[in-house]
């Protein structure tokens, strides 16, 4: 197939496009630097970067929390509780922290019994 020939206007309209299209992409970069600036300028990004290392930090706490073993009725509240408040802020149960606690739950029930 050799295609359409150059003086067709499906030619011109195509050459239309691909100019439209680097005209779009030039103004986008330039409000993307323009907004880059203005967020750097107002303390944006750096909020932005620190509310990302506030998230790793909870998420390493709550890794933390779902590794560690209750060994008293008062740590399986404290894990109850937090899978509550994880519970609240998901789609979906915290079903990882409820497995756990339950598995401290039966081995606090064991040593007693």
């Amino acid at each position: 197939m050799r295609g359409f020939p150059r003086e067709w206007p499906i030619w011109a309209e195509a050459s239309q496009r691909w100019d439209e299209r680097a005209r779009l992409k030039a103004e986008l970069a330039e409000r993307r630097a323009r907004w880059d600036a203005e967020a750097n300028a107002c303390g944006l990004s750096d909020a932005e970067r620190r509310e990302d290392e506030a998230d790793w930090r909870l998420d390493a706490l709550l890794r933390a929390v779902l590794a560690g073993h209750a060994a008293s009725l008062h740590g399986v509240v404290a894990k109850l509780g937090v899978a509550a408040v994880l519970g609240a802020e998901e789609d979906d149960l915290p079903w990882e922290f409820l497995h756990g606690t339950l598995r401290d739950l039966r081995g606090m029930v064991g040593s007693v019994g």
